[in-house]
């Protein structure tokens, strides 16, 4: 256990220990085809979409969007975590793309 301050505290551990707490926590992605013949994929936990011309594009636009979420999410995570819907998303947040 790690104390910060009176109030705060943490608990150090190895990333495999913390991918089998995350574990029951899944991704959902919607494939939207689109009228122009492109696609976009909606990842629900995150409420997050990428678009593109072929799935594979739309897919890593996704992941792009993902990868500054999940920077901006820890950068900003001071205020974030007292958010209660963007305190849902944090054990997502946490596997990372």
């Amino acid at each position: 256990m790690i104390v910060r301050g009176s109030h705060e505290r943490g608990l150090l551990v190895s990333r495999e220990t913390l991918l089998r707490v995350l574990h029951n926590y899944r991704y959902h992605v919607d494939v939207i085809p689109e009228d122009d013949g492109g696609f976009t994929l909606w990842l629900k936990e995150l409420n997050i979409g990428g678009t593109g011309r072929t799935l594979e594009e739309a897919r890593g636009d996704l992941l792009a969007s993902v990868r500054s979420y999940v920077r901006n999410y820890f950068q900003q995570f001071d205020f974030y975590r007292h958010l209660p819907d963007m305190a849902r998303r944090e054990p997502y947040v946490l596997q990372g793309p």
